[in-house]
C-alpha cells in the first residue's frame, strides 16, 4: 500500500511540474519598465525577475522565452532568436 501511495505521489508532482512550465516566442511589442513586464506579439505579459536587465530588450526584438505559468506568467530563461 505505501508503494502505490508513493507512486501516486511522484507521479501526481511530476504533473504538477510539467503543467506549471511553458514556452513562447515572439517579437516583444511592449516593455514596462514599472510593471517589470514583456508582451508579445501573441498579446501575453510575461513578468520579468527584479534583476533583469530592461536595457537588454525593446520593442521589435524577436525571442523565445521559457516561463512559469501564473499571473502574470513569470519568466525564467529569454533568448534572441535570429
Amino acid at each position: 500500500m505505501r508503494l502505490v501511495f508513493a507512486a501516486g505521489f511522484i507521479l501526481n508532482l511530476f504533473m504538477i511540474a510539467t503543467s506549471v512550465a511553458g514556452e513562447a516566442q515572439g517579437a516583444i511589442t511592449a516593455v514596462d519598465a514599472n510593471a517589470m513586464t514583456v508582451t508579445l506579439d501573441n498579446g501575453e505579459t510575461y513578468g520579468l525577475p527584479d534583476e533583469f536587465d530592461l536595457s537588454l530588450i525593446s520593442p521589435g526584438m524577436v525571442v523565445a522565452l521559457a516561463h512559469e505559468d501564473g499571473s502574470p506568467k513569470t519568466v525564467t530563461d529569454m533568448e534572441l532568436v535570429d
